[in-house]
């Protein structure tokens, strides 16, 4: 069995994964601050659905936790995750799949996504997300 949350905090973290894979990054849960190198490991499962988890240095030093609510807002994160995050966050758009529009399909075939998804993660250089 996987980790449980809800959809929505799922989404933010596996945007972040995404990014870290494509940076080159050797996993997903690894990125540069300050000139130093961090991880995160994801914590137990919340009742309310959350997603909460430990930061630490590569040198194994706890360097704080964050916690993204169940809604996909991120509520605590340490200074580097955080600005991470919220780069990630803001190329999330949620959509409902049976109302697609016309800014929709455009946005989709921008990207190359089949219009069908229910969610998707545009490309920052998207005109119409």
């Amino acid at each position: 069995m996987g980790y449980s949350a809800t959809a929505k905090a799922m989404m933010v973290l596996n945007t972040f994964h995404d990014a870290a894979v494509i940076n080159g990054r050797p996993s997903g849960n690894m990125w540069d601050y300050r000139g130093k190198q961090y991880f995160f490991e994801v914590g137990r499962e919340n009742h309310d659905g959350a997603c909460t988890g430990t930061v630490y240095g590569m040198d194994g030093r706890k360097a704080g936790s964050f916690r993204i609510s169940p809604d996909g807002h991120i509520e605590r994160a340490p200074a580097g995750l955080r600005a991470h995050l919220n780069e990630q966050q803001g190329m999330v758009r949620y959509y409902k799949a049976h109302e697609p529009g016309t800014a929709w399909i455009k946005a989709c075939e921008f990207d190359d996504i089949p219009p069908a998804s229910s969610f998707v993660v545009f490309s920052a250089a998207n005109p119409y997300a």
